[in-house]
């Protein structure tokens, strides 16, 4: 999914993966060049990812704002967590917000669930 979204476009380009850990999951010879932002709750295990290039902690259930600049990034990604936010329409509009026209958000879903990080609404 993320080779042919990569490949799209020229070396050089943005991406923010969202609710992010130790590692992304992206095609590193895809990213020579790229701004790799993660942002994530574990300042620890950000620390140790080894493609981004800027690292950013914050908990999007209890403020879905982010602090990139409008149009910023020519993807978003979230990897296996959107069941945890409390306010995803919240966190969708931020990720509208810091993509750049015709950016892409990709969104993966897991059928899985840890029950010491599910939410009550």
């Amino acid at each position: 999914l993320y080779r042919g979204a990569f490949s799209s476009v020229p070396r050089g380009f943005a991406v923010l993966d969202l609710c992010s850990s130790w590692i992304s999951h992206f095609p590193p010879e895809l990213l020579e060049g790229a701004r790799v932002a993660v942002h994530g709750l574990n300042q620890a295990e950000l620390d140790v990812n080894a493609v981004a290039t800027e690292r950013h902690m914050q908990d999007l259930n209890d403020n879905a704002r982010l602090p990139w600049e409008d149009n910023s990034f020519d993807f978003v990604t979230m990897a296996l967590s959107v069941q945890y936010l409390t306010d995803p329409r919240a966190v969708f509009a931020e990720m509208n917000r810091v993509l750049r026209p015709g950016g892409m958000a990709i969104v993966t879903h897991s059928h899985r669930c840890f029950i010491e990080k599910a939410v009550k609404i």
